[in-house]
């Protein structure tokens, strides 16, 4: 059991952290701070579910209190993912308003089941799903009215998510299918809590595993629902790192052509961010900034040697290796015959028209040209 709910923190816990970051860059989005809060909800109801800090949970506030708390924290994570979905798809005013009656019936469910956490402290055991006490029916009916509203607010948020996914984009609907999934599973596993409550208050025995499915059950759903909320934001994150990865490596292969242009042409060098290279250099999302630079440095450099390359018989369509093998005689030309044979013209020219096409075709130059060394 706990290295199950410890497989599931790993999960909960890094999306809440990733969650929270994206709000604090963008504090304003309503249906970003509704999905925070629900995966925050459900990672630290889950870290209730470890023993020792249920019993410590038990032992500071009294007996059935972690298991109130963890309760509560499964409305909020409902009543949150409700608010996700009408904070998306309707406007505000009417947003505004059902969400205050969503959270007025959230509110009556917690006051009710918190009293009759309360009126069982006084038994030998708290209040249990699978074991409810005969003695205080209160509690029982007001546990059972908690479930359900879970399996409302649950069935409601899932209806949207199954009609968002039709209509959205491929990594959007993957998530919404996941966390449609997550949903159901989180259904299941609350309707059979009133379920055995009805079946212990009428005397009959419960089905053995009964107990121990739900708790599996809903120790899938709700990491699953923290990753199907996420995934849009982790396919994102991981196309970023792609391009993040290959322009540094462009960025890398590019010194060979950029040391030998620059130390040629050291007027061309655009102007460097008020930190310094030094701070640049350990910003990780600078790589783009310094990357572009190199590009733009590499190819006006190319241009100012591309009259002494036309001087020398190389063409403007000619391949980057013809490039990279002239260009040192270019540039040693450059300094007999300052003022130019011929115009500039744009050497080892891309196909395409785009700054990634044309660091391609400056990448070859500079490989080549390190090759030739």
């Amino acid at each position: 059991m706990n290295l199950r709910i410890t497989a599931a923190l790993v999960v909960l816990l890094p999306a809440a952290l990733w969650k929270l970051y994206q709000l604090y860059k963008a504090p304003r989005d309503r249906s970003l701070f509704a999905v925070t809060v629900c995966v925050a909800c459900t990672g630290v109801s889950f870290c209730l579910g470890l023993p020792s800090v249920r019993l410590s949970v038990d032992a500071a506030l009294g007996a059935g209190m972690a298991q109130l708390i963890s309760t509560v924290l499964l409305l909020d994570t409902a009543y949150w993912l409700m608010c996700f979905y009408l904070c998306s798809s309707t406007d505000r005013q009417r947003a505004r308003r059902r969400t205050r009656r969503e959270g007025q019936r959230v509110g009556l469910v917690v006051v009710g089941i918190t009293w009759a956490t309360l009126k069982t402290q006084g038994q030998a055991h708290g209040f249990s799903y699978w074991t409810p006490d005969v003695h205080v029916p209160e509690a029982t009916a007001l546990f059972t009215v908690a479930d359900l509203y879970l399996i409302y607010a649950l069935g409601t948020a899932l209806r949207w998510t199954c009609r968002f996914a039709r209509m959205s984009t491929r990594s959007m609907a993957t998530g919404l299918r996941l966390t449609a999934l997550s949903l159901s599973l989180m259904t299941v596993a609350v309707a059979l809590r009133p379920l055995a409550v009805v079946i212990s208050r009428s005397g009959a025995d419960l089905p053995s595993g009964t107990a121990q499915a739900s708790t599996v059950v809903l120790a899938l759903s709700l990491p699953l629902l923290a990753v199907g909320l996420s995934y849009p934001s982790i396919v994102t994150r991981l196309t970023a790192l792609r391009l993040w990865q290959h322009r540094r490596e462009s960025y890398r292969k590019l010194r060979p052509l950029w040391t030998t242009l620059h130390d040629a042409f050291p007027e061309n060098a655009l102007r460097r961010t008020a930190g310094g290279p030094g701070r640049e250099a350990l910003c990780v999302r600078s790589i783009h900034r310094r990357y572009y630079r190199r590009v733009i440095e590499c190819r006006d450099g190319l241009v100012t040697a591309s009259p002494y390359l036309v001087m020398l018989g190389v063409s403007e369509d000619a391949p980057p290796e013809t490039v990279a093998r002239v260009l040192p005689t270019a540039l040693r030309a450059c300094v007999t015959d300052p003022a130019g044979a011929s115009p500039a013209v744009a050497m080892a020219l891309p196909t395409a028209n785009s700054l990634d096409a044309d660091a391609r075709q400056l990448v070859a130059v500079s490989q080549a040209l390190e090759a030739g060394r």
